[in-house]
């Protein structure tokens, strides 16, 4: 029952010893304890008339007339209850110093109050509250108080299932639409609303529809159709975490719906994060709730995928504004090229150049996509064509050059010869013949009656012993050139 205090309660009693009192009626003009209501309970103060007995407590009222001694708070007997001797004692409603609540001369109170209950209205504009650090609380209900293992005030929610840790968990009240009960440590995702409540299923990972909307892990177990917690953010406790490994990842499951994974999962399944893993244990274990939900290609910002097909390739669209955007596009078949797209490969070929013609010299092997040119004639590179009065005969490196008509200048591709020019006519029937290293004729005339040679021999020569070799002097042997005069052969310088 509860504490009462009443005022102007006072009555008489003769009792002795340590029992309850037997009240013998109220003194003239106060009223008696029957004011305060039989089983509530209320301080008291009770002395001997006369004498230096006295008792201060906490008593019951019993009606009609008894009041029992509950706790002593004072007393002339050093604090323990009075052994009352023969006499009157004059009794009342006490409101004792040790358990009054006052201001001191600072405005302050500076009782230590162990409970305050039952205040039905506000409590208006404190400057702050004070939660005692060392207090061992449980949970209740609309119950905050300090928890000193987090390091956070905690408060008990509706339900009496979860205690939301301020400032370290976010959690929401969801409707269960899952038409099961769903238990504590479950995943779940948003599928729709009911009423003012977000309306949650179990999770998997195996498709996007029920994966996109994870939300957290369930806090508390909920019936179908029915609310409670999730957490969203922050530490899950007392979940059986044996067989996992601390600090490990864990992964929304593509095959069970509602469990988890430490097993990454691959495509085509959902890379959903739940967490982390955050203390091993078969019955205090914890998980710490961080879900990150894995994005599709087409959910990036600057990427647009319309109606993607086998074989696509992203494109960089640099017109599109405000800003370019990366899209899906198919590439496009070149002259001489076909490409075929599949199920995740890309196929070029070679479609148009696949033989080519021989010329004279050149030969040609041809195959799909595939052409080799080779010169099968590498040394047919001189050719000397005839001009008029002008006669060739002979192939590379050995062509014989005949004047046809002596008084006619010609010309010929590799090195331009003067000959049969001038007013002189030379001998006609002369054939000059050059065979890529000796030129000869059977008569060679100085037609200005001048013939020169270099003052300086710049390069070594032998005088084959056919031959006889003249030269106008001085001349000068350059540093390492030597001339050989064969056996047989002389060498005039003039």
């Amino acid at each position: 029952m509860a504490l009462v205090l009443k005022d102007r309660v006072k009555e008489t009693t003769t009792t002795t010893g340590t029992g309850s009192f037997a009240l013998a009626g109220a003194v003239t003009g106060y009223d008696s304890f029957g004011q305060i209501g039989s089983g509530n309970t209320t301080y008291y103060a009770v002395y001997l008339d006369g004498g230096s007995e006295w008792e201060v407590g906490i008593g019951t009222y019993t009606s009609p007339s008894t009041l029992s001694r509950d706790t002593i708070l004072a007393s002339s007997n050093a604090g323990s209850v009075v052994t009352f001797s023969a006499g009157q004692k004059t009794i009342w409603c006490d409101y004792p110093a040790g358990k009054a609540v006052y201001t001191d001369a600072t405005g302050s109170i500076s009782q230590a109050i162990v409970n305050i209950s039952g205040i039905t209205g506000d409590i208006s504009t404190p400057d702050s509250i004070t939660f005692d650090t060392t207090a061992a609380e449980t949970s209740a209900v609309a119950k905050l108080f300090w928890d000193d293992g987090e390091g956070v005030l905690a408060n008990g929610l509706k339900g009496g299932n979860v205690t939301l840790q301020i400032g370290a968990q976010e959690v929401a009240r969801v409707f269960n639409d899952s038409g099961t009960t769903i238990t504590k440590g479950q995943a779940v995702y948003i599928s729709g609303a009911q009423g003012n409540r977000i309306a949650v299923k179990l999770a998997r990972a195996d498709v996007e529809a029920t994966s996109f909307g994870t939300l957290g892990l369930v806090a508390e177990t909920i019936a179908n159709g029915a609310e409670g917690f999730i957490i969203v953010s922050g530490a899950l406790y007392k979940l059986d975490t044996l067989g996992l490994t601390a600090g490990a990842v864990v992964y929304l499951s593509p095959t069970t719906a509602g469990a988890i994974t430490t097993t990454k999962p691959q495509a085509p399944d959902q890379l959903v994060v739940l967490g982390f893993v955050e203390r091993v244990n078969a019955t205090v274990g914890s998980i710490y709730v961080k879900v990150d939900n894995g994005y599709e290609l087409d959910e990036l910002h600057d990427v647009r995928i319309t109606s993607p097909q086998s074989g696509n390739v992203l494109i960089y669209d640099a017109t599109t504004t405000p800003t370019g955007v990366w899209k899906n596009a198919n590439l496009t078949d070149g002259t001489g090229i076909t490409i075929t797209e599949g199920a995740g490969s890309v196929t070029i070929a070679n479609a148009g150049v696949t033989q080519a013609t021989a010329g004279t010299g050149i030969s040609v092997s041809a195959g799909t996509g595939n052409v080799t040119i080779t010169n099968t004639a590498p040394d047919q590179t001189v050719s000397i064509s005839a001009g008029t009065g002008i006669s060739v005969t002979g192939t590379y490196p050995s062509f014989t050059v005949t004047n046809t008509s002596p008084d006619v200048p010609f010309t010929y591709t590799t090195n331009y010869i003067p000959f049969g020019q001038g007013t002189t006519t030379p001998n006609q029937s002369a054939n000059l013949t050059f065979d890529g290293t000796t030129q000869s004729a059977p008569v060679q005339r100085a037609s200005n009656g001048i013939v020169t040679n270099n003052k300086t021999i710049g390069t070594s020569f032998t005088i084959p012993s056919t031959d006889n070799a003249m030269s106008s002097g001085p001349v000068t042997l350059s540093a390492g050139v030597t001339v050989t005069v064969s056996s047989g052969s002389r060498w005039v310088v003039l």
